[in-house]
């Protein structure tokens, strides 16, 4: 029998330190999404939180959809990424669009409970709630893995 791994975060933890184990952080990308009704907004940054490319609208559509895997592949290009990790807070139903078409491309979204946006937020020392700040909460959440792996049904 192999030996178990244990993690203080459990699988989760496990999981999320398989994934970044041995590669240079420099090389992983965080794509904050902000979900809202009519234009989300997103911040691609690297594991350190050093902006790779600034906050930016995109609309709830397929052809904007589109812009936001560009930008992300555009970010990888310029960083050399090996490992990109995509974070949405779950706004009402309005996220799931934007979910099932990064999944369309391959990614895995982490979802983001509001309340863990609001708590990084209070944390540090910022009871304003703008979109840019919010990205950056949302950031933070993906990169000490606070979000839950989650699939959306068809």
């Amino acid at each position: 029998m192999g030996k178990s791994k244990k993690h203080i975060r459990g699988r989760k933890g496990e999981y999320f330190s398989e994934q970044i184990r041995g590669i240079n952080l420099e090389q992983v990308l965080v794509v904050a999404i902000d979900a809202a009704k009519h234009h989300q907004k997103a911040l691609i940054c690297n594991y350190f939180g050093d902006v790779i490319e600034d906050s930016f609208f995109f609309a709830t559509n397929l052809e904007s959809n589109h812009l936001l895997v560009q930008k992300i592949n555009e970010a990888k290009e310029r960083t050399n990424a090996v490992k990109v990790f995509l974070g949405i807070e779950s706004t009402g139903h309005y996220y799931e669009d934007v979910v099932r078409q990064l999944q369309e491309h391959g990614y895995n979204v982490s979802i983001i409970n509001p309340l863990t946006t609001k708590e990084e937020r209070s944390a540090s020392l910022s009871w304003c709630k703008t979109d840019d700040i919010d990205l950056a909460a949302i950031a933070f959440c993906i990169i000490h893995n606070k979000g839950t792996e989650s699939k959306l049904p068809e």
